[in-house]
C-alpha cells in the first residue's frame, strides 16, 4: 500500500540567564519527518523544520498572535494536538 506518514517532533524550553534580574526566555522547536512509503520502490525519508514554532522569546510571541488571528487555538499541523 503506497502512502505518507507524517511525524513532529516539537518542544519548548523555558529557562532563565545566571545573572540576577533577567526575565524568563523560551526557545520552540519543530521538526517534521516524512515517511513515503511506495510498493515498488520502497520507504523513503524526508525530513524538514516546521513553517512555524521555531522561534526565540519575542520571536514566539509574535507567531502565536498570527496563528491565534488565523486558526484560533487549533494546532496547524494535520493529526497533531496539543
Amino acid at each position: 500500500m503506497d502512502g505518507k506518514k507524517f511525524l513532529y517532533y516539537a518542544g519548548r524550553a523555558d529557562y532563565q540567564d545566571i545573572f540576577d534580574d533577567t526575565v524568563m526566555h523560551k526557545t520552540m522547536f519543530c521538526f517534521q519527518l516524512v515517511i513515503e512509503h511506495n510498493i515498488e520502490k520502497g520507504q523513503r525519508l524526508s525530513g524538514a523544520m516546521c513553517p512555524v514554532f521555531n522561534c526565540a522569546d519575542e520571536e514566539c510571541e509574535r507567531q502565536q498572535r498570527e496563528r491565534a488571528a488565523v486558526v484560533g487555538n487549533g494546532f496547524p499541523f494535520r493529526g497533531v494536538s496539543r
